[in-house]
């Protein structure tokens, strides 16, 4: 009974060893599972840092890089060749031919440097690469025995992963990586190569931002250096074509004055020799003469209309005109000739035609009677037609009319109506006839016509008569307007109307010119003083008092200018009689010297008695209005458009839309300066530094189309040249007032063109 206590306990002692020795085990156990897990996380923990330790040496490095090449390097070597990838391949996408082309690889691809062994360039779409390029999407291929898609390289591989680079929706590139053994990569894998293109990806795009900013710069570089080169070569073409033109200017001058100064002689003694009573067959010779001399005057003219608007200085004067009685004083004018050449001139003028208009009705009655002169030499013709039709306008307050003039004769072929208005052409018909003439006429007629802002043609048909036309547009003058003219006084004698006789001094150095002024003016009742140049003239109006002075421009010893200027300098601005320059000299560069040296008014050469009358009555201020003074005659600025578009627009069409920004504003920033350096010589009341500022305006301001500010630099250079400060200074105000607008239009019409 006592013995069975001590085997329970025994048994007791036995079970709870047993058990501490299983608890023993299964501690040890887990002590060894948590050790190796412990191990398992350190061992993870160190890769992590690994990869983010090389991840970092990546950021810090691609700062260094200067090429995307360099980068595919890098990535391939130093970071995934780093992460444990024993295979890899660096794929750029090339978007201009849709292939992924191999640009940096390890392993057997690599056999050294910056060498790739056998290098692909893989369509989009085609193999797995190209797949996953098209897809976007990155895949592990574990085993690419079974997959079609798979394209042996250098080494066939056992699996395959293949992450796309792509930065916002632009496909940049793919990495691909190999394997020789089958289900080695995991999804561990595709994250760290996901990041590693991720980060490639941000990388290569900044790379080919800044090498496209570079070489869109150095594009632009070349594109300036190229612009300023061609501006300096236009410059330099424009001074080659000014100076040509100056040139010919003055050689139609020269021409002209040398033409006109005998023929002035020729016609005032005709004119003279016309008042004498002479026998009948003495009189129809002198007729003669003095129709084939105001010949030879017309043909003059229009020689220095040619220059004038192939300089662009040929002007309209325009003013009240009645339209019927323009007509009908052609065709009183062209009836003698008519008759002699057994031909009719019939007007027909619509009922709509106003009674008023305003333009330049010289300039019509030119080209009408172009169209007549033309038609009776050419078209053989018995009957002529002279119309004037009208047709409402886009505005409320103006017409276009046209005018007509048809024959009746042989009409001209197409060839000849292609070129008939071109300058120096002769069509067929006139190449056969005995009439010479220049042709010039027609052209002339065009260049009016433009200036009008309209056209001129020619309708025809060979064997059924012409139709040459001009069509425009005319404003309506107003009931006020268009009341009639004083009628033409008759030229009483001075001495009549003063009491006494009126004091002119001549300057004229060709003898039969003074002849025939003093004897017109005499005839006047004026006293003349004749001086044979400019020192006589001047000395002459030292020593008496005159009421106006004629003078002439190209006299020995001194010439017309510098008597002018010497003789106001003498007696005053305010005091000098009125200096009318006589001279054949009519080019509108001329006009600004005669203006500047301090003449009124110009009479041109070959005068008639009429300029000479009107000249001396508003001289003394008979008329009921004083002398004309030339600077109206040259207010051209209204006339002178502001703005041409066009100008600059045919510059800037050739240019893309970079250069076009470019060009604007450096020439915006060109004018600010020209203006801002224009500005500081008014406030210092300089003319030098205007007149400086202008010559350098003048060539900008044409280029990019203100013809009226490069018109205004001219004038402030004229005034500067000629000493005259407050000239000089007002015209560098009036540019520095309106250059600012001209700013703002270069720049809203470089707009349309960026």
């Amino acid at each position: 009974m006592n013995s069975l206590p001590k085997n329970i306990d025994k048994l007791r002692y036995e079970r709870e060893k047993q058990a501490r020795i299983e608890a023993e085990k299964l501690l040890e156990a887990k002590s060894l599972e948590l050790y190796k897990l412990n191990e398992s996380l350190s061992r993870s923990n160190e890769g992590h840092q690994r990869r983010l330790h090389i991840l970092n040496e990546f950021a810090i490095a691609v700062t260094e890089l200067k090429t995307v090449d360099e980068l595919g390097w890098y990535v391939a070597k130093e970071v995934v060749g780093k992460l444990g990838f024993t295979d890899c391949v660096f794929y750029l996408f090339n978007e201009g031919t849709q292939r992924l082309i191999q640009t940096a690889a390890i392993a057997e691809k690599n056999p050294q440097g910056h060498e790739i062994l056998n290098p692909l360039e893989i369509p989009l779409g085609q193999g797995i690469t190209g797949n996953v390029a098209l897809s976007g999407e990155a895949e592990i291929i574990s085993d690419v025995t079974n997959d079609p898609r798979y394209v042996p390289d250098v080494m066939p591989g056992g699996s395959e992963i293949c992450v796309p680079m792509i930065h916002g929706d632009r496909l940049l590139g793919v990495i691909d990586c190999e394997h020789p053994d089958r289900h080695h990569f995991n999804e561990n894998d595709l994250e760290i190569l996901g990041t590693v293109a991720s980060y490639a990806a941000a990388k290569i795009a900044e790379r080919q931002a800044q090498q496209e900013v570079e070489t869109r710069a150095n594009e632009l570089e070349e594109k300036v250096k190229q612009l300023t080169s061609l501006k300096e070569e236009l410059e330099t073409a424009k001074d080659k074509a000014e100076e040509h033109s100056a040139l010919k200017s003055r050689f139609v001058a020269a021409i002209s004055h040398e033409i006109r100064t005998p023929l002035s002689g020729i016609l005032g003694s005709l004119d003279l020799l016309g008042d004498e009573d002479l026998p009948s067959r003495s009189s129809a010779l002198v007729d003669m003469a003095k129709t084939s001399g105001q010949t030879l005057h017309t043909l003059l003219n229009d020689v220095i209309d040619f220059a004038r608007t192939e300089a662009g200085t040929l002007k309209l004067e325009p003013s009240v005109f009645s339209v019927r009685e323009l007509i009908g004083s052609i065709q009183y004018f062209w009836h003698p000739h008519m008759e002699a050449k057994n031909c009719t001139l019939d007007i027909c003028i619509d009922d709509e035609v106003k009674g008023a208009y305003w333009g330049d009705p010289a300039r019509i009655r030119q080209i009408i009677n172009n169209y007549i002169s033309n038609a009776l030499k050419y078209s053989e013709t018995e009957k002529l037609v002279l119309a004037v039709t009208c047709a409402n306008s886009s505005s409320e307050d103006s017409n276009q009319l046209r005018f007509q003039l048809q024959d009746f004769g042989i009409g001209l072929s197409l060839e000849d109506q292609a070129i008939i208005f071109e300058e120096f052409s002769q069509t067929r018909t006139q190449s056969r006839s005995n009439v010479e003439g220049a042709g010039l006429g027609l052209a002339i007629c065009r260049q009016l016509a433009r200036l009008m802002a309209g056209e001129v043609g020619v309708e025809s048909q060979l064997g059924n008569g012409a139709t040459f036309w001009l069509a425009a547009d005319f404003k309506v003058a107003t009931a006020a307007e268009s009341q009639p003219q004083t009628e033409e006084r008759i030229l009483t004698n001075f001495k009549e109307r003063l009491n006494r006789r009126a004091r002119v001094l001549v300057a004229e150095d060709v003898p039969t010119n003074q002849i025939i002024v003093r004897t017109e003016l005499e005839r006047f009742g004026c006293r003349v003083t004749i001086a044979n140049n400019g020192i006589e003239a001047v000395e002459a109006a030292r020593r008496h008092s005159y009421d106006i002075i004629f003078m002439d421009i190209a006299m020995p010893s001194m010439d017309g200018i510098e008597a002018t200027k010497r003789i106001i300098q003498m007696l005053g601005k305010e005091t000098a009689p009125p200096i009318y320059a006589l001279t054949a000299h009519g080019m509108d560069e001329d006009r600004q010297d005669f203006q500047s040296a301090g003449m009124v008014d110009l009479v041109t050469k070959p005068f008639n008695r009429k300029q000479l009358y009107y000249a001396i009555e508003n001289a003394l201020d008979l008329s009921g209005d004083t002398a004309e003074p030339i600077t109206e005659n040259l207010d051209q600025e209204n006339a002178i458009p502001f703005f041409e578009q066009e100008r600059l627009g045919s510059l800037l069409e050739t240019l893309d839309e970079e250069s076009c920004g470019l060009l604007i504003d450096q020439s915006l920033k060109d004018l600010s300066k020209i203006l801002d350096g224009m500005r500081e010589g008014l406030q210092n009341h300089d003319p030098d530094h205007v007149a400086k500022m202008a010559h350098q305006l003048k060539s900008v301001s044409g280029t990019f189309g203100l013809p009226r500010i490069q018109h205004l630099s001219e004038q402030a250079q004229v005034h500067w040249k000629n000493e005259l400060v407050t000239e000089t200074l007002n015209t560098g105000r009036t540019i520095c007032e309106t250059l600012p607008k001209g700013l703002q239009m270069i720049e809203d019409t470089g707009k349309l063109y960026r």
